[in-house]
């Protein structure tokens, strides 16, 4: 049996910037400005085949996969971009291309000035830039060793990056940088300009610095939907840039099979950008016709290609010829589906602005520094799914900007609302193919050939002027051996690809396994904040690990840090969410608000470090020094502990209504197997190692009479008690950290769930804020 998998998330956001009295001139003409570059690559590591345009379309000649020395048919076909947009006034907007002609709204470079030579523009910037690992590390340990670093020996490709405000850029190119941000970069002199003589290096995402573990290679493209006319569409320019990133790792684990990808959308229109959506335009590839499949998980938003005919046993990829069927999938995983920072669209005059089921516009806040005012997180996910005939959508007498809002609103090409069996649904063929009596392709006998497309529709987003986001994909095929359509091995490769993307991406070092979380409730009558320690980890108490258990005896011969037992928490107060736990803070922005740890031998844990003794005469060659980690009191685990007053000191201590507090809990492992011996240099010189940090924030609810919002489980079914009708976001999962369920449940259905079992339940109302509950079900 052969199966492609094929994962999708769509997510996006916006920037904004200014043009001449808010308007953009257009050319008229029909005929593009520039063709689009394409790059075709070939990488040895993975065996991926494909090239890259830029102008919209995602792997225009398909995405190919080959082991073996076999060629293929494109397994994946091209996928475009498709964007939709209203402004207060009503005005609707859209940019796109059409991944079946090609034509398209985008064009290349970023948002031209509005005196600019449109033409010019275009081919100035109708080029990829790419540059590899190697380049940016050389780069690096030149800048490190060279004391006064020569600038002209800077790589080229990292000299000319094309990052904000780079000095060297005019030595290579005849045209000016516009003063924005465009390719991603780390900025080591924190000045906002890109400048390689003094340190910075090219990036691909934020909060990715570790060159160690950067992409072997990564490209970078831009376009925009100003410089000419909307051939696509048809309307007016939504005035937005495109960053573009295309980046590749060269190792051996299985994720590596394919590429990684991700746009960032930015917002140059003046005016706000209401009902914003982002669509996914994908087509079916060219192997196995009359064997292809698609269907949607929208839990995960997750669109996956299979096909169900297979011989097994056979280890190779290949296309379908003469009857023989090869086993395996195509997986495209986006990583969108985390929790998103928003404030409340306001007013001048502060109050909330309602959608017209009265529920709050939210703002996307990309600024990590100003996450301090979130009024509440969300999960980002697909809101529709559909398939509709390719040649209807590309002969319709309707408006072309007419039927793309009407299908990126979840509408059928007649504007219709899609149902199945009687129920109205946003979802179609969301069902597992493995059961025959779930909606799927293969239930109603429906082939993915050439005359269908899909388009996969993101979550809706109200965004001001001055937003971006951006959105990450893996594409990879993922060979099976397996005879049956099993959709687990998909999530499972989407995890290992978070994973690979994660070790550069956020800051680590030895770090045991993420540690205990921490649940509250306010209690108004005292005015405090009562927290419980949830110690379960993957189902397993780490608790247990505290019993002192007989030292293997080899290990007692090594001077390794290797054998830790589970010693106490640590709770601290922070300024703002996410915040690293580091070891000094500044006045005011961490406090250490409980500490609790087992009762036994350990109480003060040290780390011991060293430096090179630069004294002559002194005949010790190294000087060590300690540095307290905890101080235990041998007390015992408390679990359950409260805070009356805010420890960072604002607003006289005291906690205030409508205020949201943050809270990060640390749950740390003692190792003094073998006392250190500065002299010696022998025994335990890392007697504390610590968790990552898990993070937590409550705001204090207003005075009021709505009851507060409670969950039980009733044969399987969630049944809410209180205030329902307030909560605008629900989302369930399980205790493994599964993601079981998302959305409004005053809108849908809310799922059933497994029993018995334990699940996580979190929501959000204006008025209490964030609320989290754990609820088992029997």
């Amino acid at each position: 049996m052969k199966k492609y998998i094929f994962l999708v998330s769509v997510f996006f956001c916006f920037r904004s910037a200014r043009c001449q009295n808010g308007e953009v001139s257009m050319f008229k003409g029909t005929v593009p400005l520039c063709d689009p570059v394409k790059i075709s690559a070939d990488y040895e590591a993975s065996g991926a085949r494909f090239s890259v345009e830029n102008s919209g379309i995602i792997f225009p000649e398909g995405f190919f996969h080959h082991l073996h020395g076999k060629t293929l048919a494109a397994g994946v076909g091209p996928m475009a971009l498709w964007l939709k947009a209203e402004d207060r006034a009503g005005n609707r907007y859209n940019a796109g291309i059409d991944a079946v002609t090609g034509k398209s709204d985008f064009y290349p470079g970023p948002v031209p000035a509005w005196n600019e030579d449109f033409t010019k523009h275009c081919s100035n910037w109708n080029q990829i830039f790419r540059i590899t690992k190697d380049e940016i590390k050389l780069h690096l340990s030149n800048f490190r060793n060279a004391g006064i670093y020569d600038c002209d020996k800077i790589p080229e490709r990292v000299k000319y990056w094309p990052a904000k405000n780079n000095p060297f850029w005019k030595e290579k190119f005849e045209f000016d940088l516009p003063d924005e941000n465009l390719a991603y970069f780390v900025d080591v002199d924190n000045d906002g300009n890109y400048n390689p003589c003094a340190g910075d290096f090219p990036g691909f995402y934020d909060s990715c610095e570790r060159v160690e573990n950067y992409p072997n290679e990564f490209w970078y493209w831009c376009m925009n939907d100003v410089a000419g006319v909307h051939r696509f569409s048809g309307g007016d320019a939504m005035q937005i840039h495109v960053n573009c990133y295309l980046f590749h790792y060269n190792n051996d684990k299985p994720v590596n099979d394919g590429v990684y990808f991700y746009f960032q959308v930015v917002n140059h229109n003046e005016r706000d950008l209401l009902n914003m959506a982002l669509g996914l335009q994908l087509t079916p590839g060219q192997d196995c016709k009359g064997d292809r499949y698609v269907g949607v998980d929208s839990l995960s938003g997750m669109v996956y290609y299979y096909h169900k005919q297979i011989e097994t046993g056979l280890d190779s990829f290949d296309n379908c010829v003469a009857g023989v069927l090869f086993p395996y999938y195509y997986n495209l995983s986006s990583f969108p589906l985390h929790k998103s920072y928003k404030k409340f669209a306001r007013y001048a005059s502060g109050k909330v602005i309602r959608n017209e089921l009265g529920h709050p516009l939210l703002i996307d806040i990309t600024d990590m520094q100003q996450l301090e005012e979130a009024d509440t997180t969300v999960y980002a996910g697909l809101s529709s799914f559909q398939l509709f005939n390719t040649s209807h959508f590309q002969k319709s007498s309707v408006k072309r900007s007419e039927l793309l809002h009407r299908l990126m609103n979840g509408l059928n090409l007649d504007g219709e609302e899609l149902y199945y069996k009687d129920k109205k649904i946003k979802f179609m063929f969301h069902g597992d193919p493995r059961k025959q009596d779930s909606w799927s392709m293969l239930s109603d006998n429906i082939n993915f050939n050439d005359s269908l497309t899909v388009l996969a529709v993101a979550e809706k987003f109200f965004l001001q002027p001055a937003e971006s986001k951006r959105f990450l994909f893996h594409l990879s095929p993922l060979h099976r051996r397996q005879d049956n359509i099993d959709l687990s091995v998909a999530y499972q490769l989407q995890d290992e690809a978070f994973m690979q993307f994660e070790e550069g991406c956020i800051f680590s070092d030895d770090f045991l396994d993420p540690g205990a979380t921490l649940i509250s409730y306010y209690e108004q009558d005292g005015n405090k904040l009562n927290f419980t320690i949830d110690p379960y980890v993957n189902n397993v108490n780490i608790e247990e690990f505290s019993e002192s258990v007989a030292i293997p005896e080899e290990l007692q011969k090594l001077s390794e840090d290797k054998y830790y037992l589970f010693e106490g928490y640590q709770v601290y107060q922070i300024k703002s969410p996410k915040m690293q736990i580091q070891e000094g803070f500044k006045e005011g922005e961490a406090r250490l608000v409980h500490q609790c740890d087992v009762k036994n031998k350990f109480d003060k844990l040290y780390c011991y470090s060293s430096t090179v003794n630069l004294d002559p005469i002194d005949k010790v060659e190294r000087i060590w020094t300690s540095s307290l980690k905890a101080n235990g009191r041998n007390n015992g685990i408390e679990r359950y502990f409260s805070l009356d007053v805010d420890h960072l000191g604002s607003n006289g201590g005291k906690l205030v209504e409508g205020e949201t507090y943050h809270y990060a809990i640390i749950s740390y492992y003692a190792n003094r197997w073998k006392p250190f011996d500065p002299y010696l240099e022998t025994g335990q010189s890392k007697e504390y190692r610590r968790s990552h940090v898990q993070y937590h924030s409550v705001t204090i609810p207003l005075k009021t009479e709505e009851k507060k919002v409670e969950a039980k489980c009733l044969d399987g079914k969630i049944q809410l008690l209180g205030d329902v009708e307030k909560v605008d976001q629900l989302t369930v999962w399980d205790i493994d950290g599964k993601l079981i369920w998302n959305g409004n449940p005053s809108e849908t259905q809310l799922p059933l769930l497994s029993r018995p079992k334990l699940y996580l339940l979190s929501w959000t109302t204006e008025t209490f804020g964030w609320q989290s509950q754990k609820l088992f079900c029997h």
